[in-house]
């Protein structure tokens, strides 16, 4: 049974994108920038703090080579680039393309050789964590000695993960942190996991509010604070991300932190517009026990179709037993695809030989022919890496992370030829009946997080917009440089904290008893409060209702209405109520009698009176 959810169908090649520029450009030796690329280049270039975020796929890792060499030139070969990425193989894309170990690419107008002899992503490398500290206090006059005003650039480079250099981070004593930290510029690719990043002296936070957020904050959240609120001015921070926001409720980013940096963000639609891709949809399939005859129906029906199969942990939700469900998968299956054809990347035993399989899959068209036709994986391939070919992703495994979710999202969306439709399914269990004493996670978190994944690609698609107010600096008025026609999105307003806010804005608008205009107003104001929002609170608060009515009503959403608040204020949001909106319409669906209803808003409201509780007291330290 397919479940009523939410769906979610775009189609692409719109005609505002035939300019010239929207268009593919072939692979190349030499590596150019495309147009979001050289924008993006032109805009951040010479930023001491900069954040990209665009969608998977989009190119942000040549982005970053090419600042990192203008870093380097610019400064007379005196800024040393590290870059940091969450896993190992994902240095990859940092190196070279698919026939070299190294990239020729052109910037500012000369052509340069970028050759990473520093690699602390090689698996076959021992001694990382000293090599890396030798090299983070190694002077950059020395790296640079034997290329300087060359056009080779070779050991001003290092790539690290995460988790490596925050372990050599935390052990560095304060005179070797400030050592490493000066003409350094971190690079940290999928900065979403970073958490508790803040200004030191910009913000100003309680001692209570202080012990939480250092709690939350990992080394590489502290690496990241110490760059942001040091005085050496050659201390740099770049971040890039598809996803800026943290899949929990911790701080990626505070907001005097955020201020500090130069942003830019590449819409969504225009990045899918560049696929060649004409359409794709979301779905929601519910099963019961397990999901394994509803995936391999499914991909028995596209036989022709690359099928990127993902699976939860070991013992975590249908995977109970373990391994014995992923064999019952895999045979499963083999009964529809050939057994050669199908490339396992959860058996520990074959894991490592077989992800260096998936990294040997063709990244274009004239790359070779795809091997396999099914990828079944648990976490590895899941962000930061290519299957390009892939057209259909079963995901089995909806948790509680939006981000990794969009980034699951993400994996089909890589150019391939002859890629010209992309499906998403996402498999959740029947809704569970609603019982007293049941808590809410027991009771709607798969659904909670599938809805919340659709209403983010739906709003990637279609943006909520608002009017940005001007703001005054020292007497000048000025407007964000993102904005597109002094608008901003509520992504943008939220930072973050946006996905939480969702989830509760959520749990206040199904506990209600009655969808009222008056109700549901107060449930947006409620939870817009409970966030703080009070700078453009007004259009703030019209942005969530136009949220709130595509949410709950599908006559709204066929109508080509929700890209800026303007129709709210015009139609008048009672009225839209009235007109769109069932009283009686849950967001989650189901066909349950009014005593279970009854249940359920009970043990929503529970949690919502809570959630506020909490925050009032927060307030009041």
């Amino acid at each position: 049974m397919i479940s009523k959810i939410s769906a979610l169908s775009v189609s692409g090649h719109n005609p505002q994108y035939r300019d010239p520029k929207y268009l593919t450009i072939p692979s190349q030796r030499v590596k150019s920038l495309r147009w979001w690329q050289t924008e993006a280049y032109d805009r951040l270039k010479d930023s001491r703090f900069s954040l990209i975020v665009a969608f998977c796929g989009s190119g942000k890792s040549i982005l970053q080579v090419s600042l990192s060499v203008h870093d380097i030139v610019t400064s007379n070969w005196k800024q040393k680039q590290l870059i940091l990425v969450p896993q190992q193989h994902i240095g990859a894309g940092f190196i070279g393309d698919e026939e070299r170990s190294y990239l020729t690419l052109e910037v500012d107008g000369k052509q340069y050789d970028w050759k990473v002899s520093h690699n602390f992503c090689d698996e076959t490398s021992v001694g990382i964590k000293e090599r890396l500290k030798a090299w983070l206090l190694e002077s950059p006059e020395n790296l640079a000695r034997n290329t300087r005003g060359g056009s080779l650039v070779t050991d001003m480079v290092a790539i690290t993960t995460h988790m490596s250099f925050g372990l050599v981070w935390n052990e560095l004593n304060d005179a070797e942190k400030a050592k490493a930290a000066k003409n350094l510029t971190l690079r940290i690719d999928e900065a979403h996991h970073i958490s508790g990043v803040y200004d030191q002296d910009g913000d100003e936070y309680s001692d209570t509010e202080m012990v939480v957020i250092d709690e939350i904050k990992t080394n590489l959240g502290k690496a990241c604070s110490y760059f942001l609120s040091s005085k050496d001015n050659n201390s740099k921070l770049c971040l890039t991300t598809a996803t800026p926001y943290r899949g929990d409720r911790g701080l990626m980013l505070s907001k005097k932190a955020k201020a500090k940096f130069e942003t830019y963000y590449l819409d969504w639609i225009e990045h899918f517009n560049t696929l060649g891709i004409e359409n794709f949809g979301i779905e929601y399939q519910e099963y019961v026990g397990d999901p394994i005859k509803e995936v391999v129906a499914n991909i028995k029906a596209e036989p022709d179709k690359k099928h990127m199969v993902v699976i939860p942990a070991t013992g975590n939700k249908w995977r109970c037993g373990g391994q014995q469900e992923l064999e019952d998968l895999l045979k499963a299956i083999y009964k529809v695809i050939p057994k050669s054809r199908v490339l396992d990347l959860v058996t520990q035993s074959t894991q490592d030989r077989n992800k260096a399989k998936l990294l040997c899959e063709p990244k274009s068209s004239d790359g070779g022919k795809s091997k396999y036709d099914v990828i079944v994986t648990c976490m590895l391939g899941r962000e930061g890496t290519d299957w390009c070919p892939c057209s259909r992703l079963h995901d089995t495994s909806s948790g509680s992370s939006i981000t990794l979710a969009v980034q699951t999202i993400g994996r089909p969306f890589r150019r391939f030829s002859g890629k010209e439709s992309v499906k998403i399914t996402n498999y959740i269990p029947k809704f569970a009946d609603p019982k007293k004493g049941m808590g809410r996670a027991e009771l709607l978190e798969d659904r909670t997080n599938a809805l919340l994944v659709c209403m983010q690609m739906d709003e990637m698609c279609k943006p909520i917009l608002i009017p940005c107010i001007p703001k005054s600096v020292n007497g000048n008025t000025s407007v964000k440089q993102n904005s597109v026609s002094n608008r901003i999105s509520l992504t943008e307003v939220f930072g973050d904290e946006y996905q939480s806010f969702k989830k509760d804005l959520i749990e206040g608008i199904e506990s209600l008893k009655e969808k009222t205009s008056e109700s549901l107003d107060e449930a947006i104001i409620e939870a817009v409060e409970l966030y703080g929002i009070t700078d453009n609170l007004e259009n703030v608060i019209d942005g969530v209702r136009v949220m709130v009515l595509r949410m709950i009503s599908p006559k709204l959403k066929g109508m080509d209405l929700c890209v800026d608040i303007s129709f709210i204020r015009k139609e008048g949001f009672p009225k839209l109520v009235e007109t769109y909106v069932d009283k009686d319409t849950s967001i989650f669906f189901g066909n349950y009698s009014k005593q279970d209803w009854k249940v359920l808003r009970e043990i929503l409201r529970r949690n919502w009176d809570e959630n506020f509780e909490k925050w009032k007291a927060f307030q009041n330290l």
